[in-house]
């Protein structure tokens, strides 16, 4: 079903009438599909991003309408299968699960869940000071 994906269309924020979207070239591709967004800011890519998001199901307020659509221009329905085969790697992902430290000896990186004792980390040092 996902494999059939060739597009989305979408309304909101920077797409003020429902605009359509081919993202992807050949559903009969049997390899990963991947759509890179590099373009100037205000463009949109944060949009498209977030539309995705919304397609997965998460409540994104300033996206109206998002719907994925097939080759035939046929609307797909993700339904539960969203969250385990569309991710969405943006600006919010990394501001949210990656966290750099660059103090010290030496950057650290941390991933995910490990990106909030960043956080905890900052707040037990500032009491012991």
């Amino acid at each position: 079903m996902l494999e059939q994906i060739k597009g989305i269309k979408l309304k909101g924020a920077n797409f003020v009438n429902q605009t359509e979207l081919n993202l992807f070239n050949s559903p009969n591709d049997k390899v990963a599909k991947v759509a890179l967004a590099y373009e100037r800011n205000g463009s949109g890519k944060s949009t498209i991003s977030n539309a995705f998001k919304k397609a997965k199901g998460e409540n994104i307020l300033n996206i109206e309408t998002v719907n994925l659509y097939d080759i035939d221009s046929h609307e797909i329905s993700i339904g539960e299968f969203g969250d385990k085969a569309i991710f969405v790697f943006n600006e919010g992902f990394v501001n949210d699960k990656v966290k750099i430290q660059e103090e010290g000896l030496g950057s650290i990186i941390m991933l995910g869940e490990k990106a909030d004792l960043t956080v905890k980390i900052e707040q037990a040092t500032k009491k012991v000071i």
